[in-house]
Order: structure tokens, then sequence, then C-alpha cells
């Protein structure tokens, strides 16, 4: 994976996460506050020449809705976290595949963590992708494959334990932030809700920490890269440019 690709997974794994909270904000603000006079008719360009209008009634009614069922679930925010999970760790999965760099860093920032977080992703990635129910049903056939590999090597379950003042040398906050995540492995079975298997807040928490390691690694790796380059590209300019003088010295005073 080039440097451009891995920079734009990098920005989208950010846009997911801000997403995430953004939407989760506004569903806040829609649940106190009736939105509904501020329904309108509105045209959005989708081309040159093309238009897609919003329909003013339908939106009114949805809003009025949510303010009204304000204690119950609803469809816009469960699919901001839906989307956004299944967004974050799709990316995250595909950057671990695709980037070596990626990858070593990693497995120098998570040290003996790293396998695990690993195969949580895996996991996620596997389960969201494939689901096609609001419960986020487990299909067997999309997780057999890793549960058979992780029993080959004697797991039972996938722990993960971060504690971000212990992994993360930047950190600056409370010294005991951090969680623990366990999937029994046994209960990977068709029929079981994701959500019964890893909690919404878990969910929540290692969406954070993918948003946190990609930052850390734009920070510490990419733009050190792109510094360094750039040095080494004005040092060249600047040696190219002395020898040329030298050499144009030289030829006037032969002349």
């Amino acid at each position: 994976m080039s440097t451009k690709n891995v920079t734009q997974s990098i920005q989208l794994i950010q846009w997911y996460y801000h997403f995430l909270l953004l939407g989760k904000f506004l569903e806040v603000v829609m649940q106190h506050n009736d939105l509904s006079s501020y329904a309108q008719k509105i045209s959005i360009s989708t081309g040159l020449q093309s238009n897609f209008t919003l329909n003013e009634k339908k939106i009114k009614s949805l809003l009025g809705s949510i303010y009204k069922h304000a204690d119950k679930k609803n469809f816009y925010g469960y699919l901001v976290e839906i989307s956004a999970f299944k967004g974050m760790y799709s990316v995250m999965r595909e950057l671990i595949e695709e980037s070596p760099a990626f990858t070593a860093f990693l497995e120098r920032i998570l040290k003996d963590q790293y396998f695990m977080f690993d195969q949580l992703m895996r996991l996620l990635r596997n389960i969201l992708t494939h689901s096609s129910s609001s419960q986020v049903i487990i299909q067997k056939e999309f997780t057999d494959k890793q549960v058979e590999f992780l029993r080959s090597k004697k797991y039972k379950v996938i722990e993960f334990d971060f504690l971000y003042s212990r992994f993360v040398s930047q950190w600056k906050w409370a010294a005991d932030y951090g969680f623990s995540l366990r999937v029994d492995l046994n209960r990977l079975d068709d029929g079981v809700s994701l959500f019964d298997v890893v909690s919404v807040h878990h969910l929540y928490l290692l969406a954070e920490l993918c948003y946190n390691l990609v930052e850390i690694f734009k920070k510490t790796v990419i733009e050190k890269d792109v510094k360094s380059k750039n040095s080494g590209l004005k040092s060249r300019q600047l040696v190219s440019k002395t020898l040329w003088k030298t050499s144009w010295n030289q030829r006037r005073k032969r002349k």
C-alpha cells in the first residue's frame, strides 16, 4: 500500500470517528429538542445537472418521532453507531493487512497485545460486514476459520488488555484509563448477537483506540517521513546549486 493510500485510509478512519461523535451528539439534540418545525423541502445537488429533493413531510415526521420517543432507541442513532464501527474496523483491518509500516508500528506500540488486537479487528470486520440484521446476528460461516485458527494455537478466548499509560508514551492523562475485553470463542455461534459477545461500550472504546492509534501513526511516522524527505530534497537541491555555482565560477576563471 502506497503512502498516499495509507494516508487516505487513516483519514477515512478519522472521518468515521468524527461521524460517530457528531452523529451521536446530534441524536441527543434531536431527542431533547423538537426540531420538526425546521423541516424543509431542500434540493440536494447530485451532479452537474441533477438534484434530489428531500421530502419535507417525511423529515418532519421523523424528527417529531425521535423527540416524542426520546427514551427509546431510534434508527438514526443505531445506524450512526453500526456504520461508524463497521467502517472503522474494516479500514483498520485493511491497513494491518496491506501496510507493513503500519503493522510494524502497531507491533511496536501494542507489544504483547498486538496479536489479540489484530484478531479483534478481524473478528469485528467479518461479523459487521456480513450481518444484515438490526441485532447484528453472527453467522458462523464467516467466523469459523478464525475460530479454528485460534483453537489450533490453543486459544479459548480473545483477550485484550489495554492501558494507555502502559502502551502510549505520549499519554498525559489518567494513568488508569484503558479497558479489558474478553471474547469467548464458544459464544461465536449462529443466531447470537454481536452485542451479547462484545458490549456496545467496548465497541466505543475500541473505536476510540483505533482513532488514537492512527493519529499517533500519522504524527510519528507519516509526518516524520514527509519532513525527512523534504529535508533530503532541500539538501540535494542545495548541493546541486552549490556544485552548479562552483562549476560556473571555474568556467569563468578559465576564461
